[in-house]
């Protein structure tokens, strides 16, 4: 189809360019995989993604004094996270208190968990390039970007509470030691790290966390006869 929502380019150029209906007679995704979204928070409610959202399994259910994990405000896990059931909001450069609830603020996460793990053949929204998949909601941008202090503790909660890949479609210039150690905290205990290059067509080599070695990089990819479409640039603070 052409035209959905108001392009002059096929719908979903992105899936056909990559060619991921060759890919999806193989498989088309797994729940047993987590990703690891790092973003400004992800729609849990969206009526394609709730499906395929990821939840803490140590903080569901009843605990000894039948109280609903979820809400009881006790670390059941003793992760050190409180009723960190869905994920959780590490952001404080907007919003100085974190909490358990890592709802998109702006749109971009949702937007990215989509493009990973939309559920497909459904007849709602889009496929995701995984039709299945287990994306872990972990919020560390706000509207006006984020701190590489929160942001590296959430790579940290991802690495340390099963994430397999953790994906970041941010960055800013120059390198980080926070952002650094805690990727390669990641690195270490084999979990698949991928960035953005960007949105200003230039060389990434100083752009983090991209230009990490422990990192996979993804540059954009155009649609047809158009110009760059970027996502919000995300101002990283130190």
């Amino acid at each position: 189809s052409t035209g959905t929502w108001g392009n002059s380019y096929s719908d979903s150029w992105g899936l056909h360019a990559i060619q991921a209906k060759t890919a999806w007679p193989v498989t088309t995704g797994s729940r047993t995989i987590v990703v690891a979204v790092i973003d400004t928070g992800i729609d849990y409610n969206h009526e394609d993604i709730s499906q395929n959202m990821w939840s803490n399994k140590g903080e569901i259910g009843k605990d000894a004094n039948g109280q609903d994990k979820r809400t009881n405000t006790i670390d059941d896990d003793a992760n050190g996270y409180v009723d960190d059931w869905r994920g959780y909001d590490f952001e404080t450069f907007v919003e100085p208190i974190r909490d358990n609830d890592p709802m998109d603020t702006m749109g971009h996460g949702s937007h990215v968990a989509g493009i990973i793990g939309a559920v497909g053949n459904n007849r709602v929204g889009i496929p995701g390039v995984n039709w299945q998949a287990t994306i872990m909601n972990l919020r560390g941008l706000g509207q006006e970007g984020g701190y590489e202090t929160d942001l590296a503790e959430a790579i940290v909660y991802a690495a340390d509470n099963g994430a397999k890949v953790i994906n970041m479609s941010w960055g800013g210039e120059g390198d980080s030691m926070v952002l650094r150690d805690a990727i390669t905290y990641a690195h270490l205990k084999g979990v698949t790290q991928v960035a953005a290059a960007g949105n200003s067509s230039t060389d990434a080599s100083n752009f983090y966390p991209a230009a990490n070695p422990d990192v996979l990089t993804v540059s954009a990819w155009c649609p047809p006869a158009q110009d760059a479409i970027c996502s919000v640039p995300s101002t990283l603070a130190s």
